[in-house]
């Protein structure tokens, strides 16, 4: 079994519940870290699963531990960011947004889909 892990999934697109919901599901601190935080219930995350060779349950819903826009309330403490749901085009800056408040002594890993 891994340890537990601080994960902040950045972005508000497809993708974002999925990685949210399955990090929770496997035991993980999650955050959202998005423009919206106000389209978001941190109580309900999750989706729904049409391909059960894939996932076994043909649902997942989560509470999460975080829902925000403030970078800071996030990614000083994230082991993992993983960044979800947006054009690629906006990765930099979305980095750029994110380099200040990372501890860039400690090992995070970071990671886009």
């Amino acid at each position: 079994p891994c340890s537990t892990m601080y994960v902040t999934v950045v972005g508000g697109g497809n993708s974002t519940p999925i990685f949210a919901a399955l990090s929770k599901a496997a035991g993980h601190t999650v955050a959202i870290l998005t423009r919206r935080p106000q389209d978001w219930d941190a109580n309900d995350v999750g989706f729904v699963n049409e391909d059960l060779a894939w996932y076994p349950e043909s649902e997942l819903r989560v509470a999460i531990d975080l829902v925000t826009s403030d970078p800071a309330s996030c990614i000083p403490q994230s082991d993992m960011i993983f960044i979800a749901g947006l054009p690629i085009h906006f990765n930099p800056e979305v980095l750029a947004k994110i380099k200040p408040h990372m501890d860039m002594r400690r090992r995070v890993y970071v990671g886009s889909i």
